[in-house]
């Protein structure tokens, strides 16, 4: 009765549906693993001791989003008619890149919109520079090109526990335990409820209320337990947001970057002194407020900044770093809904009651 024909069968899934989300929620969090702590299995309460017996997470682990140092000089990437530019900037005078004195911007075409200078050299300069360079103000995005060699969590991930914890979200593989997961049951839930409401039956009871709320809880709990973490975890979210290739945006077939993978400067202000950028859009000639576009290592981590091992889609970067990257959005409270009927990691590690 997955596609509920009737009340009674609708009845029957509701039922059915919550008792396996209860199952399994007592069964891998309510767990009495924190039993030094106090706790105490199946005991209709859980506490974060019991949550990171389960999940093996833990917060509060010092953590940092690493970048190279910056080019010297400082290289944007533009869009002025919908054309890339790459433009070079040695003004150091506020108002910054107004080509004042004479020679201090260059400009040189992006053909790919990429941000990057291809192979680490200049391409030919733009047979259009000075219109450009003239409408600059108005050029639209303009992002500073930043290189991310690492990303470190806030928080310390036990790695034998990351399949237990999958399966449990039901991402896991179908003979693993819990491989239905929360959310399928919670799918099931949503289902049967809207049945019952479009029948014209009672609305979901509160005991199904309070499970669902209990796990699908939007992650909260992080920025007051971590708000640091909390931080730091949504700010790798807008960085993730605006990255080409990933799972959430695959961009398949995709080669310019001109208009997109542009991350706002108001995107960024949450991570504070965690990004390492210093500037001050206001002493721009820029009339946009300035972004930044991320470029990724293609080979070693941490390699320093080396425009030829840079690739602005993260489909394209090393397996290890594209694995970690992927992770973000589940450990984001940013990427978190109160209520949408998807789990992600954040929202387990707030499931204390």
């Amino acid at each position: 009765v997955r596609v509920p024909g009737s009340g009674a069968q609708a009845s029957a899934l509701l039922l059915s549906a919550f008792l396996g989300l209860a199952v399994i929620v007592a069964e891998f969090l309510d767990n009495g693993g924190g039993v030094v702590g106090g706790a105490t299995a199946l005991d209709d309460v859980v506490d974060e001791s019991e949550i990171v017996e389960a999940t093996g997470i833990t917060t509060g682990v010092a953590a940092a989003l690493q970048f190279s140092p910056a080019a010297a000089p400082p290289y944007f990437q533009v869009v002025s008619g919908n054309t890339p530019y790459t433009l070079i900037c040695v003004d150091v005078t506020v108002p910054l890149c107004d080509n004042d004195p004479v020679g201090t911007v260059q400009v040189f075409d992006d053909a790919d919109g990429s941000g990057r200078l291809d192979t680490g050299a200049l391409p030919a300069p733009s047979l259009d520079q000075a219109t450009v360079i003239a409408n600059l103000a108005s050029a639209d995005p303009v992002s500073l090109v930043v290189h991310m060699t690492d990303l470190q969590f806030p928080v310390a991930i036990d790695p034998d526990k990351t399949g237990a914890l999958e399966n449990f979200l039901g991402a896991g593989v179908p003979a693993g335990n819990f491989a239905f997961g929360v959310t399928g049951y919670l799918d099931l839930i949503t289902t049967a409820t809207d049945t019952l409401a479009s029948g014209g039956f009672p609305e979901i009871d509160d005991q199904i209320n309070a499970v669902q709320s209990q796990i699908d809880n939007g992650g909260d709990c992080l920025a007051v337990t971590d708000p640091a973490g909390a931080a730091l975890f949504d700010l790798m979210f807008a960085i993730y947001s605006a990255a080409p290739g990933t799972l959430a945006d695959p961009a398949v077939g995709q080669t310019n970057f001109g208009l997109n993978s542009h991350t706002s400067g108001a995107a960024l202000t949450a991570g504070g002194t965690s990004f390492p950028v210093g500037i001050n859009p206001a002493n721009f000639i820029f009339e946009v407020p300035i972004g930044f576009k991320f470029l990724y290592p293609l080979s070693s981590l941490g390699g320093g900044f080396d425009l030829s091992n840079a690739t602005p889609r993260i489909d394209a970067t090393l397996q290890a770093f594209s694995d970690q990257f992927e992770f973000i959005p589940k450990l984001a409270p940013a990427a978190a809904t109160d209520g949408d009927g998807q789990i992600s990691i954040v929202e387990v590690m707030c499931a204390a009651g």
